[in-house]
């Protein structure tokens, strides 16, 4: 068996061979038992990405070896990680490698009982985080890993990345973006904004340590820009360190304010060769017109028993106060 925490399945593959040397196959898949106490630790948020500035939230319970709910009293650890690289020579050829380095950021002890789990939670400014829980003098750990802020990668596999996060998932028109951009090295940068087209441009300076920048948010990217960061470090670069480096952030729009939904009142069931009306209704649909107002269609459609479409088989749109109504032929 494996020296390991986490929870194991045994996968038995069994064959037997006929006497002319056909072999019959099956599989099979069972869980093991576990020999010791297990941690479960559940994330309250989606994605494991919360705002930066939000409340990451955790349930925490511990199973036994028959994965049931037990009571016990757990140590909770959390720390913030940050990417460091340092070149490594395997096989004859050089390569980057990353290196984690963790900071403490805050420790609990948790009571956790058979009827109901325990409660981690903290609000975090941007950066990556570890979640460690652990049963003091046991062999029970786990861990898991997320996220303040939003990036579009999170993995730092090479030292000439530049880590841009977004402060949210998704901005309404004209609200302000913040952005958290975290070079390997300070000096100047150039930060663009992107649609199909170059929106806008400027310069600003970026310490190592990270440094925030305001984007306002318009109405006129559509669903959104890209924020291409590149910095550029200062003087001569040293051997095996990069001179400049690039990062990149999605700034999501909000699509609710677009967003039109549509309830369509059909009965159950419909006796065939009858006329049915069928209420629409579009709720939104007037969103950013002078005067908004509910919108309706009306459609019908000629019998499948008449050889040819008739003039009924027409479609129009109007604005008025009645919820929309379409009528068709059953057949």
């Amino acid at each position: 068996m494996p020296d390991t925490t986490r929870p194991l399945d045994a996968e038995l593959a069994i064959a037997i061979d006929e006497p002319g040397g056909r072999a019959s196959r099956t599989t099979l898949t069972l869980p093991v038992r576990a020999a010791n106490r297990l941690i479960g630790v559940k994330p309250l948020f989606a994605e494991l990405a919360v705002d930066a500035g939000a409340e990451a939230g955790f349930e925490v319970i511990a199973l036994d070896g028959d994965a049931r709910p037990v009571a016990a009293r757990l140590r909770a650890r959390l720390v913030r990680e940050r990417p460091d690289w340092r070149v490594v020579t395997r096989a004859g050829q050089a390569r980057y490698e990353t290196v984690w380095r963790d900071e403490a950021v805050d420790s609990a002890d948790l009571a956790v009982t058979a009827a109901a789990p325990a409660r981690f939670a903290r609000a975090l400014p941007f950066g990556r985080y570890r979640l460690e829980v652990a049963e003091p003098g046991g062999m029970a750990i786990t861990s898991i890993r997320f996220r303040a802020g939003w990036a579009g990668g999170e993995t730092a596999e090479v030292p000439d990345k530049v880590d841009v996060a977004a402060d949210r998932r998704a901005y309404a028109p004209g609200a302000v973006a913040r952005l958290r951009i975290t070079p390997p090295f300070s000096g100047p940068a150039s930060l663009a904004v992107l649609t199909d087209r170059l929106v806008s441009i400027r310069e600003i300076e970026v310490a190592e340590g990270g440094t925030e920048v305001e984007v306002p948010v318009d109405a006129a990217w559509g669903p959104g820009a890209y924020v291409a960061v590149t910095a550029f470090r200062p003087g001569e670069a040293r051997q095996g360190h990069p001179g400049r480096a690039l990062g990149l952030a999605w700034l999501q729009v909000d699509p609710g304010s677009r967003r039109i939904e549509v309830a369509i009142g059909t009965p159950d069931r419909v006796r065939p060769s009858r006329k049915l009306e069928v209420p629409v209704r579009l709720t939104g649909a007037g969103r950013g017109r002078p005067s908004p107002s509910p919108r309706w269609t009306r459609a019908s459609c000629a019998s499948p028993a008449s050889p040819r479409p008739t003039r009924s088989g027409t479609s129009w749109a109007s604005a008025g106060s009645a919820p929309t109504s379409a009528t068709t032929t059953a057949g």
